[in-house]
């Protein structure tokens, strides 16, 4: 329980337990994107057989099973109790292996997919603009990378995009375009993202919790932050937004300046930016919501409901490529 609140909080965690009696283990709920899994291993007489006999047990299930699905393991003794967080900083390295890991992906397939026929310029916002793949993109298309500040945390770089946003349209975008979108690099398209998906102000249903209650949803429930919300009525995904220029700076504005009165307080909200595009989306309607098939989570296994697939989450790798 006490892992629940300080483990590697905001990243998928799977905590596999090594019990000789795995009907003893207690039923915890886990929060989403993490989980869960019993092992039974042989028992010993002796807790000196059962301390030397567990760097086997670690080897052999690393070799069957987890070096097939995540990068970092971590063991831990049982009598041990979680008091404070616990996260990525105790990991390795950071952007320049997510810009490897995901951006060459992202705009290949975007070529493919998103907003065909029509002049796009994808800017891409790093600290370490000689890293962004060099990509050929179709006539009418360009890519433009913008330098941007460093951030040691990623819930900073999360959060400050809020500001960069704000700062490229005043700057330049609002001169240029009149639609603008925001994605996460993290995502793959695999279905036409075409024009229908323009609108004034544009909100995307988030995959896990559309046919959710409201009381499942994951809002910021502390009084002392800006993004605290009692009550909604859909919880967006911050992986996408967009719309008229004016829109998106007002959002993004908006959401800025709720997260530096929180830092000013002392108070991170649950889930970042995110948690303040939620309570931003509250209280300012918008104009057109995305259904999850513009960003589906493939490791959901109800999908009747979804019959394209224009956007993906892609395997996330944040135990390996967030840092703090």
């Amino acid at each position: 329980m006490s892992a629940e609140q300080h483990f590697m909080l905001g990243l998928p965690v799977t905590y596999y337990v090594f019990t000789d009696l795995p009907d003893k283990v207690p039923n915890i709920t886990v929060a989403p994107q993490r989980s869960l899994k019993v092992m039974q291993i042989s028992k010993h007489n002796r807790w000196q057989d059962i301390s030397m006999m567990r760097m086997k047990t670690i080897s052999e299930a690393i070799e069957l099973e987890l070096r097939h699905l995540f990068r970092y393991v971590f063991c831990f003794d049982v009598d041990q109790e979680f008091k404070g967080r616990f996260g990525s900083e105790a990991l390795g390295d950071s952007v320049a292996l997510y810009l490897d890991a995901y951006l060459k992906t992202f705009l290949m397939s975007a070529e493919q997919h998103f907003m065909l026929g029509l002049p796009v310029t994808y800017y891409v916002f790093t600290d370490l603009p000689d890293k962004v793949p060099n990509i050929t993109v179709a006539p009418q298309r360009s890519l433009k990378v913008m330098q941007i500040s460093k951030h040691n945390r990623w819930q900073d770089i999360s959060m400050m995009r809020m500001k960069t946003i704000s700062e490229a349209i005043e700057l330049e975008l609002r001169h240029l375009f009149r639609y603008v979108f925001c994605f996460d690099v993290d995502q793959e398209f695999k279905g036409r993202f075409g024009s229908e998906a323009l609108g004034d102000s544009v909100a995307l249903l988030h995959a896990h919790y559309y046919k959710a209650k409201e009381p499942a949803f994951t809002y910021d429930r502390n009084v002392k932050s800006k993004a605290f919300m009692k009550t909604g009525d859909y919880y967006y995904h911050a992986a996408i937004f967009g719309g008229t220029w004016e829109n998106v700076k007002h959002l993004a504005d908006a959401c800025y300046l709720n997260i530096m009165e929180d830092k000013l307080n002392d108070v991170e909200a649950l889930w970042h930016d995110e948690s303040h595009l939620n309570k931003y989306f509250w209280i300012h309607k918008p104009s057109k919501l995305l259904s999850p098939e513009y960003c589906w989570d493939e490791s959901i296994d109800d999908k009747s409901d979804i019959h394209i697939f224009r956007l993906v989450w892609a395997p996330k790798h944040y135990d390996t490529l967030r840092t703090s």
